[in-house]
């Protein structure tokens, strides 16, 4: 009676961890679904919109709408202050890039403009063919900031990104700690919601937030394959000469 006892108590537990282990894979398939490719933009970090990951060669990354690269972590390389030009305006395009050395002690990676860096680096963000960018990335003058006569949904877009950046920069500069503030920017109090902007106290707990453990991580644990977080970038050397 006592080993019938244990015999079923271990099938209990190993029908309750094939359930748990089950349950966490579906999860993760349905998160994967509602995730859709987590690849991100090299100039501002935007999400790739495609449903699906492993999309590369036969399409591109793409995404239906860009942000300012300070989002991202780019900097201007005098003062280290924020890169507050649209992802699409042609002089972000023309700009040289900096990024650290790959390999310690190696030299610094250096690209004459937005384009080298993302035909070196990035190429699964343009078009396989032609070699340059989408057209839902292609840098246009309408995107620059003293464009007087662009499009309404592009001064829009533009718009859009100052309001963020204007009421999200306190806990980004937390973030990005490299980063100076630039207070001196025209627009910032135009923007700027009193009393529903961002404090730099706000960062730890919109960080802890979003980097929770989401269910394709609870599947990794599950099946003892614990993968690391490792930033994609290294914001402190993010440079825009």
């Amino acid at each position: 009676l006592q080993r019938y006892r244990a015999n079923m108590r271990q099938t209990e537990l190993t029908v309750e961890r094939r359930m748990e282990v089950e349950i966490a894979r579906q999860k993760a398939n349905c998160w994967k679904c509602i995730c859709g490719c987590t690849a991100r933009c090299p100039g501002c970090g935007t999400k790739c919109n495609l449903e699906h990951e492993n999309h590369w060669p036969e399409r591109p990354h793409e995404c239906r709408r860009h942000l300012y690269p300070a989002f991202n972590g780019w900097q201007k390389q005098e003062g280290r202050k924020p890169f507050l030009l649209h992802c699409r305006a042609k002089a972000q395009w023309q700009i040289a890039r900096t990024r650290p050395p790959i390999e310690p002690g190696g030299p610094e990676r250096y690209w004459d403009n937005f384009q080298e860096m993302l035909e070196d680096e990035h190429p699964d963000w343009l078009d396989p063919t032609t070699h340059g960018p989408l057209p839902s990335m292609e840098p246009l003058i309408e995107y620059e900031e003293d464009c007087s006569d662009a499009p309404e949904h592009i001064q829009r877009e533009i718009e859009e990104n100052r309001r963020a950046w204007a009421n999200c920069k306190d806990a980004l500069l937390e973030h990005f700690t490299s980063m100076a503030d630039d207070p001196d920017i025209d627009w910032l109090d135009k923007f700027k919601r009193e009393g529903g902007a961002l404090e730099p106290e706000d960062f730890v707990s919109i960080r802890d937030e979003l980097f929770a453990v989401t269910p394709l991580e609870s599947l990794e644990v599950l099946d003892g394959n614990v993968v690391g977080y490792e930033d994609a970038y290294d914001e402190q050397s993010m440079l825009m000469a």
